[in-house]
């Protein structure tokens, strides 16, 4: 292409951004910060080469390149991609509906409904106490242990484990004797954390294991970390069996189930009740977006299959800017298009997948089909 013909190509596109709706320029404008991010992360990049080394700032690249590429193969990197544009919509809404809510009780819940959080913890409490055991055993005070005590440690912890096991399964045998609302039982299981504990207890034991195999000359230190994995089990187990006694004996769970239902309720009564992508291309094409052809006996419509569009699967996503450009062709060609691809909907290859009623000639025809895909993915 010419100088005379970017030039030329740029002033339409630029005209073209003044013509759609604030929606499509405020899209377009997210071009800008994911250009900004860009940049950004190539500083980055480059401050790691300069103070880290060659191979962790390659190693990273590496990486960011291996995790764009899979993106694109069913997404469209670009401002214009409705599975962007959605994502960051119902993002927000999240946020909106988080914001009205109770932070502590929001992430109380968050972590409830998400045991595996329970293997964190022993890990992390493993770093965080190795220099502050480090400090302890600089200083004049000295600690002696037994040669064998780190893995006499680890041994006493796994039957601490089993024996909670044998606990548990007790509870949740009791729980399945005592309820027959399927609610009831998950609610005393999250209740007690019981299978939080369970994480951390396996969590626990890897990372007390580990050291007892690592423990090369600086056994204190090993052991002192092993010893407050030891004591955080020990705490947690007991917190565990007193929580077991007071649904078993002293109180009921109503009151709480009641709570969960109501939140609950509140998510599905605020979650909005149209297709956020269908609103997201209404808006900037500035017409309802054609989903299905209405069947018409008096014939004129072309109908064109997946298999011809060689786009048969799931569409994964929708270029807007290039559909855009696609139907204004058609109106100016005097077609009226009734079908287009919907998002998340597998197509055969004998499904329609375009539908459009006018009289092209063939070569239009065809160009409007290769700009269809272009502006869809499929996997």
């Amino acid at each position: 292409m010419s100088l005379s013909g970017l030039v030329s190509s740029a002033r339409r596109r630029i005209r073209t951004i003044k013509t759609r709706t604030p929606e499509y320029v405020h899209w377009k404008r997210a071009a800008l910060v994911l250009l900004i991010l860009l940049v950004l992360f190539g500083g980055s990049l480059y401050g790691i080469y300069r103070f880290r080394g060659w191979k962790l700032s390659a190693g990273i690249f590496v990486v960011a390149i291996a995790v764009v590429t899979v993106y694109r193969r069913n997404r469209f990197v670009s401002p214009s991609s409705v599975r962007l544009q959605t994502t960051l919509l119902r993002l927000i809404q999240r946020l909106r509906r988080l914001r009205n809510r109770d932070k502590r009780q929001m992430m109380r819940n968050a972590v409830e409904s998400r045991p595996v959080s329970g293997a964190v913890v022993a890990p992390v409490l493993g770093i965080v106490a190795f220099p502050l055991i480090t400090a302890v055993y600089t200083l004049p005070l000295q600690f002696k242990f037994a040669n064998t005590v780190d893995e006499t440690l680890w041994a006493v912890h796994a039957s601490v484990t089993g024996f909670s096991f044998v606990v548990l399964i007790f509870f949740w045998e009791y729980l399945r004797g005592e309820f027959d609302n399927v609610v009831l039982i998950r609610t005393a299981v999250r209740y007690t954390w019981s299978l939080h504990i369970i994480y951390f207890l396996l969590s626990a034991n890897v990372v007390i294991g580990g050291l007892a195999l690592l423990e090369q000359g600086n056994q204190a230190v090993f052991v002192g970390v092993q010893a407050v994995l030891f004591l955080a089990t020990i705490f947690g187990l007991y917190w565990l069996y007193h929580t077991i006694y007071t649904v078993m004996v002293r109180e009921t769970l109503p009151l709480r189930v009641k709570r969960m239902l109501e939140e609950k309720i509140g998510v599905i009564l605020t979650e909005s009740d149209q297709e956020t992508w269908v609103a997201v291309v209404n808006r900037q094409l500035n017409e309802d977006y054609p989903q299905l052809a209405l069947p018409n006996f008096t014939g004129g419509k072309e109908r064109v299959t997946a298999g011809e569009l060689g786009l048969s699967g799931e569409v994964t996503d929708i270029h807007l800017h290039r559909l855009h450009d696609l139907l204004e062709e058609a109106s100016a060609l005097d077609v009226e298009v009734e079908q287009l691809p919907v998002l998340g909907r597998s197509y055969n290859d004998d499904d329609d997948l375009f539908v459009y009623q006018g009289d092209p000639a063939a070569q239009e025809a065809e160009q409007m089909r290769n700009r269809l895909r272009r502006a869809i993915k499929v996997r």
